[in-house]
C-alpha cells in the first residue's frame, strides 16, 4: 500500500512537471504545488475507489490510475492561463482600472473558496477510502 502512495506521489510529480514546464502553465491557482497536491489527492482518491486494471508491477495495477492524472493534468493545465501577456494601451482611465483590480480580486477570493472545497472534497474521499480499504484487510 505504501509502495501505491508513493508510486502515483512520483506520478503526479512527473506529470505536473511536465505541464510545468513543457507548457509553462501551472494550472488554475497558479501554484505549482496547489497543482502537485490536487492531481496527487485526485489520483490518490481514485486509486482506493476503482478496482485496477492493466498490467500489474511489484503488485501496482494502476494503468487507469496514470490515465485518469493524465487527464486530469491536461485538464487543469487547459483552466490555467495560457501565457500571461500584458498588453499596455495608449490610455488608461484610473476608474476603469479601479473596476478591473475589484473584479480581479472577486475573481481570486471565488475561486480560493473553489480551491478549498475541491482539497477538502478530495481528502475527505482519500480518507473513507482508506477506512474502508482498511476494513476489508
Amino acid at each position: 500500500m505504501l509502495l501505491n502512495i508513493v508510486l502515483i506521489f512520483l506520478a503526479a510529480l512527473v506529470l505536473s512537471l511536465i505541464v510545468r514546464l513543457v507548457y509553462r502553465n501551472p494550472g488554475p491557482w497558479k501554484s505549482f504545488w496547489a497543482f502537485l497536491a490536487v492531481l496527487f489527492l485526485g489520483m490518490w482518491a481514485f486509486s482506493l475507489w476503482v478496482t485496477p486494471v492493466g498490467p500489474v508491477w511489484h503488485d501496482f495495477a494502476r494503468l487507469d490510475t496514470l490515465l485518469l492524472g493524465l487527464l486530469l493534468a491536461l485538464l487543469l493545465g487547459a483552466a490555467g492561463e495560457q501565457g500571461t501577456h500584458i498588453h499596455h494601451r495608449t490610455r488608461d482611465f484610473k476608474g476603469e482600472l479601479d473596476l478591473v483590480a475589484e473584479a480581479k480580486r472577486e475573481h481570486t477570493s471565488m475561486f480560493g473558496v473553489f480551491f478549498w472545497i475541491f482539497v477538502l472534497t478530495l481528502v475527505v474521499l482519500v480518507s473513507v477510502g482508506l477506512i474502508y480499504t482498511l476494513q476489508i484487510m
